[in-house]
């Protein structure tokens, strides 16, 4: 395979990784301004500001010094 068709591969590869993480940031946006009607709803929006930060607390350990 030549030098050109790796870096193209390469690059398609990329671009699906990225469309894909992409696409789900989009839906738990989507997600996120339906029930708590773009932050309005405050019960709701409590339970998302728990639930994110759950998730990063979760995340913490790939997180390398």
């Amino acid at each position: 395979m030549e030098l050109k068709e790796q870096g193209d591969t390469v690059m398609k590869d990329y671009s699906q990784v990225l469309n894909a993480y992409y696409k789900g940031c989009k839906q738990y946006n989507i997600l996120y301004d339906k029930e708590t009607d773009h932050g309005i709803y405050n019960r709701e929006q409590k339970e998302w500001e728990n639930r994110v930060s759950k998730e990063l607390t979760q995340l913490k350990k790939y997180n390398t010094p």
